[in-house]
């Protein structure tokens, strides 16, 4: 699907990464790999579960050797609900289960509302990935990882269509299948998919996506990237606003729904001095240098966004007299290797 989702990222102790490297404990050099760190914890609990059994006497205090590596935090669940290692690589045709269910997880509302049974169109769904990852060259689908777990994607693809061409997800992707968008030859290229779970969006993996297609992009000379984006804040903007003037929300006609759409579109917020897109995932966007083409009704069936959409396109920064070897390919080379660290990417963008 199109339609990421942005989370904010608030830095504590717990987001610290421990890989493999050398602590100093009362000046005493202590090397820990991985398996060293899961013992450490491992034994903690086992320490701190025999301090806290009832098996165990008030006035029989227990002495216990604690190991001075217990100083890492033990907070169950720490991977999941805040990722420390992220890691993006090429799709694989072996990849497309997991693919799936990512992008089943990631818009879980919008695929609720399909008509069909859910195994139906989950098969549908894997068929048409198949297909994709068969047709595309493999390099423009990005997977991202958490601790090996697929946790996100993004897909793209060459073609000679232009952003005013759009009219609908369906119709453009020839319902999916690529069948007239993809163009090895094509000028332009065209964001499928962008997937993203917690797991990885809590840590910005989604901007090591976006960097990664956009360093591509860039090192092969494409005038431009296009995609739709949803309006996910939409719906409930309505809803207070057609409150506030005394309107009822549910008879609203479809004149009045363009309406609202259209001032929602348009609407902006200041913040850090600057003003930006009130929808959070045009936000997102903005934020990577996306110009907004056009406000479109039907783009696709999600309810969040009423289903309208987005048309957004990214043009090549690199200024066409400049436009060459090797500097299209070292500008391009720099962006695919700051995508392999979300904390450069979360500074980029």
């Amino acid at each position: 699907m199109d339609n990421p989702e942005k989370f904010q990222n608030n830095e504590n102790l717990f987001d610290q990464e421990i890989t493999p490297e050398v602590f100093e404990l009362d000046t005493t050099p202590i090397e820990f790999d991985e398996s060293d760190r899961l013992a450490v914890i491992d034994e903690s609990r086992m320490v701190l579960d025999g301090l806290y059994s009832e098996q165990v006497a008030p006035e029989q205090p227990q002495s216990t050797f604690i190991p001075k590596a217990a100083i890492i935090p033990i907070v169950d669940n720490i991977e999941a609900d805040r990722p420390k290692k992220l890691v993006i690589r090429k799709a694989t045709i072996d990849d497309v289960e997991e693919l799936v269910d990512v992008d089943i997880k990631a818009f879980n509302s919008v695929y609720k509302d399909y008509d069909v049974a859910e195994d139906e169109w989950r098969s549908s769904l894997v068929e048409k990935f198949k297909g994709r990852l068969e047709k595309i060259d493999n390099d423009w689908c990005q997977v991202l990882e958490n601790h090996g777990k697929i946790v996100g994607f993004i897909m793209a693809c060459p073609t000679s269509k232009k952003p005013e061409e759009f009219t609908s997800w369906e119709e453009i992707t020839d319902n999916g299948t690529l069948e007239t968008m993809f163009d090895p030859k094509g000028k332009n290229i065209y964001v499928v998919s962008l997937s993203v779970l917690p797991e990885g969006s809590l840590a910005g993996g989604q901007n090591m996506l976006i960097a990664n297609i956009i360093g591509k992009f860039i090192k092969e000379g494409y005038g431009q990237g296009f995609f739709e984006s949803r309006l996910p804040g939409l719906r409930n903007w309505v809803k207070r606003q057609s409150k506030k003037r005394e309107q009822d929300f549910g008879s609203l006609s479809k004149e009045q729904l363009d309406k609202y759409a259209n001032e929602y579109f348009n609407k902006t917020k200041l913040i850090d001095g600057k003003e930006v897109p009130l929808d959070r995932l045009l936000r997102l966007y903005a934020s990577v240098g996306c110009e907004f083409i056009k406000l479109v009704p039907d783009a696709y069936k999600d309810g969040q966004s009423m289903n309208y959409g987005v048309m957004c396109a990214y043009k090549n920064p690199i200024p066409k007299k400049l436009a060459f070897r090797p500097i299209t390919t070292i500008v391009g080379s720099a962006f695919r290797a700051m995508s392999h660290s979300n904390k450069l990417t979360n500074k980029v963008f």
